[in-house]
């Protein structure tokens, strides 16, 4: 990957007018020991048992991101769980392939009835389903034990939490997204110190981009030591 050198002036782009950018693509997908295998899985579709499988990872660990991969790759549909519908089973199974966000999220018992219908007819008619949660089917209260079981059956790959190596590379795409370029030392300053999740580093850029803009100096650790408390 390579670093652009800058002076410590100049190693952030400000520019307001350029709009945020949240890149989905394949290539934008950092791969490493955590996550490779989960990645495998979503490029591999036709090895899924019953053409069915289920993605779990803490929040922010790039589940939503392999689904879009996926989504890419199939031209599925995506439906948040909360928001299932009995009324919808039908014309999503039609589709051939479907995913399904966060069923460990706010999930009423009327979601329950059409997500285990829309498994049963995904499975009849040689539709593709995937399914993402944060955690896995044990650590989920449901009220249609039929639908539990349907999902513990399920073939599982799990995102892990990330390594030194990938919370560098999420880092990095966070500063990108906003336009932002900052030297190779401040990243693993930063990724030694804040928690393994793409969350945290959301969360760690935003408070940064504010910071610099509101002192109109790049980011730099200097910066980060006087305004950052870990």
């Amino acid at each position: 990957m390579g670093w652009i050198s800058l002076k410590m002036a100049e190693q952030q782009i400000l520019d307001i007018s350029l709009p945020r950018r949240r890149a989905f693509e394949r290539d934008d997908f950092y791969v490493s020991a955590s996550n490779a295998t989960a990645l495998a899985m979503i490029e591999a579709e036709d090895r899924w048992p019953n053409r069915q499988l289920l993605l779990t990872g803490p929040e922010g660990a790039g589940k939503t991101h392999l689904a879009q991969v996926w989504m890419e790759r199939t031209g599925a549909e995506r439906v948040l769980a909360a928001n299932l519908r009995e009324d919808d089973v039908a014309a999503l199974a039609s589709i051939g392939a479907i995913v399904i966000e966060d069923f460990d999220q706010n999930l009423a018992v009327p979601n329950e009835v059409a997500l285990f219908h829309l498994m049963n007819m995904a499975r009849a008619e040689g539709a593709t389903l995937l399914l993402t949660a944060r955690k896995g089917p044990s650590n989920v209260s449901l009220t249609i034990r039929d639908l539990a079981s349907r999902l513990a059956s399920l073939a599982h790959v799990q995102i892990e939490a990330p390594d030194n190596a990938l919370m560098q590379d999420m880092i990095i795409k966070q500063f990108r997204d906003r336009h932002l370029i900052v030297a190779k030392p401040v990243v693993a300053y930063l990724a030694r110190r804040i928690e393994r999740s793409a969350k945290a580093a959301r969360n760690i850029v935003d408070q940064l981009d504010r910071i610099s803009r509101s002192e109109a100096h790049g980011i730099t650790i200097p910066l980060i030591r006087e305004h950052v408390k870990f």
